[in-house]
C-alpha cells in the first residue's frame, strides 16, 4: 500500500521534480501537468482508493454493495451483465433485479460517493455452502457486497421423526438467489437463516408422513415435493416468467415479497438414522444371513448323508446280489459231490501243500473242472487264501443244507 501511494505520488509529481534540475518554461509546466496529473489521479483511484472503499470501489461480477448516507441506505450498486435494477418502481421494489443493461464505462470501478458523508455498508453474514468439487464450508465473514447469482446453500434438520417415530437428521441443498438486495439486507436480519428456520415446520411435516426404509426409495423426488408444499404453504415461487416478466406481487411467495430471496430447488443431500437403529439393522441383517447360510449348510449336510446312505445300501445291495451269484456258481460246481465233508477235507490238504494240492486235483475225478468254473482259472494258479475261502463257503453251504433236513 505505502508503496503504491510513493509510486503514485513520484509519477505525478515527476515534471516538477525534474524542472529543480532542468529549467522549463510555464507552457512547458501545463503540458506536463495536462498529461500526468490524470495519470496519477488515476493511479491513485485505481492502487488505493477503490481496494480501500475510498471514493471509489469495486463491484465484481454479479454482485451488488449497498451505499449509506451516515449510516442510512441510499443505494445500490449493480455490476452484472444483461441485468439492471426496476428503477421505474418506488422504493423498495425499485430494486428488483431484472434483465436490462446498465453502462459501466469502466467496468467494475465505481465512484460512489464523498467519502466519509458516504460510505459502503459493511455486514457480518454466516452461511454453509458448497464448492465446486461437493465440500460443505461453513464461513462467518464480514463482506462489503451481495451475492445474485444462484448459489448452494447447505444446511441440516436434526430429529425430524418420521411417521414410525424414528428421529432423522436432513441433510439439504438449497439453491437460492437474490432477487431484491435491499430486502434481503435490510428487511431481514439473516435473510438465509430466516427462511430455513421459516422452512423447517414444513420439511418435518413432510418426513412425519414417510417411513425411513420409503424415503430411500423416493430421496431423489423428495426436494421436488417439499419445494410444492412450501409453494401451497405461499412460501416459495417464481420470481419471474419465461419471458423475463415479473410475477405479480403476491403470486411469488412470503420469501420473495418480503425478504427479496428467491428458493429455486430444495435436494435432499442424506437422510441418517440414529446410529442405534444402524446398529440394530446391521445385528438385524447378520442374524439373518446367518441363518440363512446355517439352513443351506443343513440341507447340503442333509443331501449328502442321504446320498452316502444311499449308495451304501446300493454298495450292500450289490455286494450281496454278488455273492449270492458266487455262492451259486459254486453250488453249481459242487452239488454232484455227494459228501460236501470230504470235499472240504480234499480243499484242507489243497491248503496245506502246493505239491498236495497238484496230486488231489488230479487224484479226484472232475475236481479240475469245478476249481476252473469256479475261479475261472487252472488250479495251478489259485491261491491258498482263495481255496480257503472256497472251503469256507463250501461249510456254510453244508451248514444250511443241514438246516434244510432238520426242517423236513
Amino acid at each position: 500500500m505505502i508503496r503504491t501511494i510513493a509510486i503514485v505520488v513520484i509519477i505525478g509529481f515527476l515534471p516538477y521534480l525534474l524542472g529543480i534540475v532542468i529549467p522549463m518554461s510555464i507552457s512547458t509546466y501545463i503540458i506536463w501537468s495536462i498529461i500526468f496529473i490524470p495519470i496519477a489521479a488515476f493511479l491513485i483511484i485505481y492502487f488505493v482508493l477503490a481496494p480501500n472503499n475510498c471514493f471509489f470501489t469495486f463491484v465484481k461480477e454479479s454482485t451488488v454493495k449497498f451505499v449509506v448516507k451516515g449510516d442510512k441506505f441510499d443505494k445500490c450498486l449493480i455490476r452484472w451483465e444483461g441485468y439492471t435494477f426496476d428503477y421505474q418502481k418506488q422504493h423498495p421494489e425499485k430494486w428488483n433485479v431484472i434483465k436490462g443493461k446498465e453502462k459501466h464505462r469502466f467496468g467494475g470501478l465505481c465512484f460512489y460517493g464523498l467519502w466519509p458523508l458516504w460510505d459502503l455498508h459493511i455486514y457480518k453474514f454466516r452461511w454453509t455452502g458448497v464448492d465446486e468439487s461437493g465440500t460443505i464450508n461453513k464461513k462467518h465473514e464480514w463482506l462489503d457486497y451481495m451475492l445474485l447469482k444462484d448459489d448452494v446453500y447447505f444446511t441440516k434438520i436434526a430429529e425430524a421423526e418420521d411417521k414410525n417415530l424414528l428421529p432423522l437428521e436432513i441433510q439439504i441443498y438449497l439453491t437460492i438467489r437474490v432477487v431484491n438486495p435491499y430486502k434481503a439486507r435490510f428487511a431481514v436480519q439473516n435473510w438465509l437463516e430466516t427462511i430455513i428456520n421459516r422452512m423447517q415446520p414444513i420439511i418435518r411435516q413432510y418426513i412425519a408422513k414417510i417411513s425411513y426404509t420409503d424415503l430411500g426409495a423416493v430421496i431423489q423426488t423428495v426436494g421436488g415435493e417439499m419445494w410444492e408444499e412450501m409453494k401451497k404453504s405461499k412460501l416459495v415461487g417464481q420470481y419471474e416468467q419465461e419471458d423475463g416478466i415479473l410475477m405479480a406481487e403476491g403470486e411469488r411467495g412470503e420469501f420473495i415479497d418480503q425478504y427479496g430471496v428467491e428458493v429455486k430447488a430444495i435436494e435432499i443431500r442424506q437422510i441418517d438414522p440414529p446410529e442405534e437403529f444402524l446398529k440394530t439393522t446391521l445385528l438385524r441383517y447378520t442374524a439373518s444371513e446367518t441363518a440363512e447360510a446355517t439352513k443351506v449348510t443343513a440341507k447340503a449336510t442333509k443331501y449328502k448323508t442321504e446320498t452316502e446312505a444311499a449308495g451304501e445300501r446300493k454298495a450292500t445291495i450289490l455286494k450281496a446280489e454278488g455273492e449270492a451269484k458266487r455262492m451259486g456258481i459254486i453250488f453249481e460246481q459242487i452239488k454232484h459231490y455227494g459228501d460236501l465233508g470230504k470235499l472240504v477235507r480234499t480243499l484242507e490238504a489243497m491248503e496245506k501243500s502246493p505239491l498236495a494240492a497238484s496230486m488231489t486235483v488230479q487224484a479226484i475225478p472232475g475236481l479240475s473242472e469245478a476249481l476252473k468254473g469256479i475261479f475261472g482259472k487252472s488250479p495251478n494258479d489259485i491261491l491258498p487264501e482263495e481255496i480257503q475261502k472256497l472251503k469256507e463257503d463250501i461249510k456254510r453251504l453244508k451248514l444250511s443244507e443241514s438246516k434244510k433236513k432238520r426242517k423236513k
